[in-house]
């Protein structure tokens, strides 16, 4: 292979690259009715296989808390953790104070 063009070993991994793709789409009903039966032995929903992995980079899951804060025009709400939404960064800019919003138990 020393002696082999850079064209065709170009040429070559065009050439497997069409067998690989074929080969896949010939084998791709049997791998979607193998799926599917599995899906239906297990009774998965989506959301068994599409969560975020742990670890995968992802965004998370976790819960952020109970919502402390809601906006009224939006429906919005806001844990009091993290950067506070712009909806009660305007509020307050108007004069409002959190307590406006505060979600009452």
């Amino acid at each position: 292979m020393a002696n082999t063009s850079v064209r065709q070993m170009n040429a070559d991994l065009a050439q497997l690259m069409e067998e690989a793709e074929a080969a896949r789409l010939a084998e791709l009903p049997a791998v979607i009715a193998q799926v599917r039966s599995l899906i239906a032995d297990y009774r998965l929903k989506p959301q068994d296989l599409f969560a975020p992995v742990k670890g995968s980079g992802a965004a998370s899951t976790k819960a952020k808390g109970p919502a402390r804060y809601k906006d009224p025009v939006s429906g919005g709400t806001w844990s009091g953790k993290g950067r506070a939404p712009q909806w009660l960064v305007d509020h307050e800019s108007k004069g409002g104070s959190r307590e406006d919003l505060a979600v009452k138990p």
